[in-house]
């Protein structure tokens, strides 16, 4: 939704993006786990990473446009650390730095980095040293997307 409302010019999907986002990050558990899907009416608190860090990227995108509250912001670091706790940190050599995928849909940890999981990883990262350092981001967005 983000993307084609800044393509398209279109708040209406902006605004809808951001409520998707504070929607997630209202669900997010004392543990700072985000529901990665809802089951018979119950939302999955076992973190997939992936939806992690593309939660953490739009978030921040959402607070610098002033689509989302500032507040949340404690939601995102909680969201972060967590993230890193899937990072390789030993083992074997080709796979340090990566980021694992995290866990299946009953709770099984996957110990395997992910190449998607550790760029949007990466690409949070980046966005949050961003807005830390200047409070607003001086990224090409669509680079990202």
């Amino acid at each position: 939704m983000w993307v084609a409302g800044k393509f398209l010019k279109r708040d209406d999907y902006l605004d809808s993006s951001a409520k998707s986002i504070k929607w997630l990050l209202d669900l997010q558990n004392s543990d700072g786990v985000i529901p990665r899907l809802y089951f018979d009416d119950k939302p999955v608190f076992h973190e997939r990473i992936d939806a992690i860090a593309q939660t953490v990227r739009m978030a921040i995108i959402h607070i610098v446009e002033k689509r989302l509250d500032s507040c949340y912001y404690s939601h995102i670091v909680k969201l972060i650390s967590l993230m890193l706790k899937y990072q390789v940190k030993e083992g074997n050599k080709h796979e340090l730095g990566g980021i694992n995928w995290g866990k299946t849909s009953n709770g099984k940890i996957m110990e395997h980095p992910n190449s998607w999981v550790t760029a949007f990883s990466i690409q949070a990262l980046m966005i949050h040293e961003d807005y830390l350092e200047n409070n607003k981001l001086d990224l090409n967005l669509f680079h990202i997307v």
